[in-house]
């Protein structure tokens, strides 16, 4: 996890925008992953023998599909039910870019 004030300049930003779109108040402290450090040593494991691998391949699949518009209604409805579901959001996507 990574604090709002010793962040990096880029990733102090996201957090403002987040900040600001999400009505969080200055004078409440927030963090966030450090997506940098989570990926660092980032390995890809063969899904042949693990069923785990594939049921999780199966549904990002699923979710990458239906984001497209190649996947209809029926084949996505059901991907609901195997996400967490919570008043809050789970996870706030700050940032995606090729850099």
């Amino acid at each position: 996890m990574m604090d709002e004030q010793p962040a990096e300049e880029e990733s102090a930003r996201h957090m403002r925008w987040l900040r600001q779109v999400k009505g969080v108040p200055d004078e409440k402290p927030m963090s966030a992953v450090d997506m940098k450090a989570l990926f660092k040593d980032l390995r890809f494991a063969d899904s042949k023998d693990s069923i785990g691998l594939q049921l999780a391949d199966i549904v990002a699949s699923t979710f990458h599909r239906a984001c497209k518009g190649t996947l209809q209604k029926d084949g996505w409805k059901p991907l609901g039910a195997l996400l967490v579901s919570r008043k809050k959001s789970v996870v706030n996507l700050i940032a995606i870019s090729a850099a």
